[in-house]
């Protein structure tokens, strides 16, 4: 599957937070990459911003370490890119 859109934990130094995650994968390179962007509650989504180590679980029971891009102050919005092959 190259998208995956839908419901997820961002778990940020082993707090989790519900969040909705709308993730792709980029092909190209000698490695391909996944990124994309989490939408939840926003102070949550600031503190995962400096966290030491971020994951994503899927409600599969995948999951793979996610950094943090960019953070979207007031909107709820976390951009992220993914390490290790995509969790969906």
């Amino acid at each position: 599957m190259d998208s995956y859109e839908g419901a997820a934990t961002l778990v940020a130094d082993s707090i989790p937070t519900e969040v909705t995650a709308v993730l792709r994968v980029e092909p190209g390179g000698p490695f391909p990459c996944w990124l994309g962007h989490l939408l939840g509650p926003d102070a949550d989504l600031y503190d995962a911003y400096g966290a030491t180590e971020l994951r994503l679980e899927l409600p599969s029971g995948r999951a793979g370490r996610v950094v943090p891009r960019q953070h979207h102050e007031g909107a709820g919005r976390l951009d992220v890119q993914g390490s290790g092959p995509a969790p969906f």
